[in-house]
């Protein structure tokens, strides 16, 4: 019978572990809070300076304070247990803080395994063609340290179990595409909508006068910006994203506009410039910058008022909103510019009500009457 705290990984096995456990944690810091990607980092040094005799392994009592302690501040800080979002952040961190339990050799086959696991939820959040190829060298890194545990006392060189790894990889790619092109592609079961508006962006395509609390209530990031010279004044810092020119009495909604060809609705860089192009007059010099947007499933891209389409892919709506031609799904930069001082002709600043709208309230068709006249 195994006893508690008579197992000692060889330091070659410890390094590829505690390698393998950081490269699977390090891309999920664009999406978990920065202070518990910290803490995983410090908790992966902490156990390396156990390993070297620096500081010594905390008592049990510690480490389960510590568990839980770890779980309520991650369910405060995403206000729930569940979730794509909180439930990857507690599998990381129970994940790191099991490499302060490792006191058998099972405990060391259990982290490898959940290893395999954390480079899994990774395309939760990511599936970019990056991205998928960092998660394979990781997993290259992860067979490495299984290897390592499984040949103690072999002699063999790091060099070499690292290239038995990738040659392992490697037979399994025929396999991995027989799998892609015949196996149904079912949907998962364990499948989460990682793109949702309320919950990153706090921006939705309608809005109720119910809605306006809620999304006061938000504070969740929704985009970064980086301007080439001076910030404009505060007067200016208006961001167009969403019109609301639909209502129904209740509701305000945005209107999809096509690309059809026909309608002109949304202009690209590099087509001809559609007949409602003529109504804006870009006054003074222009305001370059930078976007960096998070997530939101939509295509819908924040630009200062008054925006221009000089960016390929991204298009301008009648409305003169920018529009991306896929939807965000995953943090993006866009190049952008605007003029803050313009001047917008005939109906194209008095069309904020469809004239097909059922408008029920009094006052919103005084309201409608009196911008018309």
């Amino acid at each position: 019978m195994e006893q508690r705290h008579n197992y000692q990984l060889e330091r070659k096995s410890l390094l590829w572990l505690l390698g393998a456990v950081l490269m699977s944690v390090a891309p999920h810091a664009q999406h978990i809070p920065s202070w518990l990607f910290v803490v995983l980092l410090f908790i992966i040094l902490l156990r390396f300076l156990i390993y070297r005799g620096r500081v010594n392994n905390p008592p049990a009592v510690v480490k389960w304070s510590l568990i839980l302690l770890g779980v309520i501040v991650i369910v405060v800080h995403y206000r729930t247990l569940f979730g794509p979002q909180a439930g990857v952040a507690i599998f990381l961190y129970a994940y790191t803080v099991k490499l302060l339990e490792m006191h058998r050799e099972r405990d060391a086959y259990l982290i490898v395994i959940l290893s395999y696991f954390a480079v899994a939820t990774q395309w939760l959040f990511d599936t970019s063609l990056f991205t998928s190829l960092y998660l394979l060298l990781v997993i290259v890194v992860i067979t490495t340290a299984l290897i390592s545990l499984n040949q103690r006392g072999a002699g063999r060189g790091a060099k070499a179990i690292l290239l038995l790894a990738a040659r392992m990889l490697m037979l399994s790619m025929p396999l991995l595409v027989l799998l892609f092109l015949f196996f149904p592609r079912l949907p998962p079961f364990w499948g989460f909508d990682t793109s949702s508006q309320e919950h990153i962006s706090g921006l939705s395509e309608s809005m109720s006068p119910s809605d306006v609390v809620r999304l006061g209530r938000s504070n969740k990031l929704a985009f970064r910006a980086e301007f080439d010279g001076d910030i404009p004044a505060a007067e200016k810092l208006y961001w167009r994203s969403l019109v609301f020119e639909d209502f129904d009495g209740q509701t305000w909604s945005i209107r999809h506009y096509t690309d059809n060809g026909v309608q002109e609705s949304i202009y690209w860089k590099g087509r001809a410039a559609p007949w409602w192009m003529a109504s804006s007059q870009y006054l003074g010099a222009p305001t370059q910058y930078e976007i960096i947007l998070e997530p939101t499933g939509k295509q819908y891209v924040p630009a200062l008022d008054l925006p221009k389409a000089e960016s390929f892919g991204v298009g301008i709506t009648k409305n003169f909103t920018l529009v991306s031609r896929e939807p965000i799904k995953e943090r993006r930069r866009f190049k952008l510019e605007s003029h803050t001082r313009y001047e917008l002709e005939g109906q194209m600043t008095r069309h904020s009500i469809n004239e097909n709208s059922v408008i029920t309230d009094m006052k919103t068709r005084e309201l409608a009457r009196w911008r018309r006249h």
